[in-house]
């Protein structure tokens, strides 16, 4: 747009009081001057362990105008949860002639468990006396504690001398986790075979927020020919929000007359 065509764009747009509906109708604009909501346009902030923490989020004018300019902000749940996550946030900046920043402050609200990462939005939703360039930012949440470890146990069975019966292993982690949590596992081979003393047995497993672990059975089959004692392994592997601890458990199974 050349400069002719853009002065009388924004003298059109003076006369009725609204550019892209930010501008306050009435309100004399500064053709050059527009606001910015924190460049670059994200940022990242560690939840606090307790309490709150204050986020600070600033807004700046392009230049210096002589005339006072206001601006008003909202934030907005992506997701991050407003009470959950964070203090909702509205209200107005006012920058006095010849200031060119100002500060946004949200309340960050603290956990005392591993999280996974989340995000909300800040946005200015309107201006008198600069027009808004940028307008919005994304605000990214990451927690201040290590993800659990995820670890599985050993187990054992008795082989039934008919029919079958269960070898359960516990899955779990080492400390209360605030995030979804999945892990994959799969039966392997050693002295006991699979289709012949148990069955093969694979997947994923969810542990959802609050909850501790959670249990695989994979079965075992009946036999009444005696012998000693046999093993196989359950293998975990590719955890999401854990780091992997003790990744292999053995399930020993008594056969009869061993």
């Amino acid at each position: 747009m050349n400069r002719l065509l853009r002065k009388g764009w924004m003298k059109a747009a003076l006369a009725v009081g609204v550019v892209a509906g930010v501008v306050t109708a009435g309100q004399a604009v500064s053709s050059y001057a527009y606001l910015t909501l924190n460049m670059p346009r994200e940022l990242v902030t560690l939840s606090p362990r307790q309490g709150t923490s204050i986020l600070q989020v600033p807004v700046t004018l392009n230049s210096a105008v002589n005339h006072e300019v206001m601006a008003r902000y909202a934030t907005r749940d992506g997701t991050a949860t407003a009470g959950v996550d964070y203090v909702a946030a509205k209200g107005t900046l006012t920058f006095p002639p010849g200031a060119t920043r100002e500060i946004i402050s949200i309340r960050i609200i603290g956990t005392n468990v591993y999280q996974d990462s989340k995000e909300f939005f800040v946005d200015l939703t309107r201006s008198s006396g600069a027009f808004i360039g940028e307008g919005e930012t994304l605000v990214f949440i990451l927690s201040s504690f290590p993800p659990p470890n995820i670890s599985v146990g050993d187990a054992s069975a008795s082989k039934p001398p008919s029919g079958t019966s269960a070898c359960s292993f516990n899955i779990g982690l080492n400390k209360p986790s605030g995030a979804m949590t999945t892990v994959n596992f799969v039966t392997k081979n050693h002295t006991a075979k699979s289709g012949v003393d148990y069955v093969k047995t694979g997947g994923t497993i969810t542990i959802p927020p609050g909850s501790r672990g959670k249990r695989i059975d994979v079965t075992v089959l009946g036999s009444s020919v005696p012998g000693p004692d046999i093993s196989f392994a359950l293998v975990i592997s590719n955890p999401l929000n854990a780091q992997l601890g003790r990744s292999l458990g053995v399930c020993t199974i008594s056969q009869p007359g061993g």
